[in-house]
């Protein structure tokens, strides 16, 4: 206590207090997060010590603190259509600049019957018909870059399946590489089907060509869920991260391949949760998943933290994080064209990383709802 009787910390205490905060990397990370305002801040305080420096350059952290930017989407009206690129950011940013090389990128491919496989920093991996109509793949860097002009890269031929595996293959996903701006590290990854056990073939493209197969040992698929009835087993494969790659499935769980130990697993779908769902990678150091569902017109947003790549479920439960009402978000809207009525329904196309948005088909009306689920804005984007 001091002269005026005012009761005064120690120096150690004091110090000890600081240290109790600055010595939390949970509570040091949200502080230097709250510094979003200023660029140069961050930069600052990075250079305070190597794990101040850590922290302030972690991806997971640099991607909170300046958000991406939603360029755009591509959309196709039909399997044979072109596709058409839609942005949607706003008339007063520079998105003519960047759609112009888009279109010209593109446009070499008008005759080719072009699909898109993958995107990824800026970059679009396609697919297309070549003369001999043999199916290549090319790497597309439409967006101007301060070092290098938009530029095409054709690949070479992938690697044809085995004749005998061809009756058993159900499909194929090609992916840009999780890190990096260059070819290597691209990676095609066949799924094959025999009776109830499946199985996965990975190759990767290098300098040299493709390198490959590695192949898993196959699993035994559960049981179809009650209600479950579809031709197609795999609906959607995500792209590679944090070395994993998950596989929705149309009978009522999620398959995962683990790339660094070549394994298949199963993973359980949330309780309740059958049909409209679309899944998404939490981007930090967890590696987790994030789901979205729609029933009517709620949309239920859930998370699995923990994943063991075992099997079964263990690791950790579906966590539900968010739920939310579309209409809750047209309630200032009159277009009554697409704006959805009682008894129309909302089916889950698309969703964004850490479920920060999801587009939703408008079966009534046809058209495409982009919802940002952070912000609660819901707008039509596509017709």
């Amino acid at each position: 206590m001091d002269a005026d009787g005012v009761r005064t910390r120690s120096p150690s205490a004091a110090a000890a207090a600081m240290e109790s905060v600055l010595g939390d990397d949970d509570l040091l990370r949200e502080i230097l997060r709250r510094l979003h305002g200023s660029p140069a801040s961050l930069v600052r305080a990075a250079l305070v010590c190597k794990r101040w420096l850590r922290l302030a350059s972690d991806r997971a952290f640099l991607r909170a603190f300046r958000p991406r930017t939603l360029v755009g989407f591509f959309a196709y009206r039909s399997v044979l259509d072109f596709p058409r690129f839609v942005p949607l950011l706003p008339p007063h940013h520079q998105q003519q600049e960047e759609e112009e090389p888009l279109r010209r990128c593109l446009g070499a491919f008008a005759d080719a019957i072009p699909a898109i496989k993958d995107c990824r920093n800026g970059r679009l991996l396609l697919e297309f018909s070549d003369a001999a109509l043999d199916r290549r793949l090319a790497v597309l860097t439409p967006l101007p870059h301060s070092r290098k002009p938009p530029h095409t890269s054709v690949l070479p031929p992938a690697p044809p399946p085995h004749p005998q595996e061809a009756p058993l293959r159900l499909g194929r996903a090609v992916f840009l590489p999780e890190h990096g701006g260059g070819h290597d590290g691209i990676m095609l990854v066949s799924l094959r089907k025999d009776g109830r056990n499946v199985s996965a073939d990975v190759h990767v493209l290098r300098s040299g060509g493709w390198v490959g197969p590695r192949t898993t040992a196959p699993i035994e698929l559960p049981a179809p869920l009650p209600g479950y009835l579809s031709i197609e087993l795999f609906d959607e494969m995500l792209p590679p991260l944090h070395g994993k790659i998950f596989i929705k499935t149309n009978e009522g769980y999620i398959v995962g391949l683990d790339l660094a130990t070549t394994r298949l697993f199963i993973l359980e779908l949330p309780p309740g949760v059958l049909y409209r769902l679309r899944l998404s990678y939490a981007e930090d150091s967890s590696g987790g998943l994030y789901l979205v569902n729609s029933h009517g017109f709620q949309l239920s947003v859930w998370l699995l933290r923990s994943i063991d790549c075992g099997g079964g479920a263990g690791g950790g439960s579906w966590v539900l994080v968010d739920t939310f009402d579309v209409r809750e978000g047209c309630d200032l809207l009159v277009d009554d064209n697409w704006v959805p009525k009682d008894g129309d329904r909302l089916e889950v196309i698309g969703m964004g990383d850490n479920a920060e948005y999801v587009f939703l088909n408008h079966v009534a009306s046809g058209g495409i709802i982009y919802v940002h689920l952070r912000r609660r804005v819901v707008e039509k984007v596509f017709q």
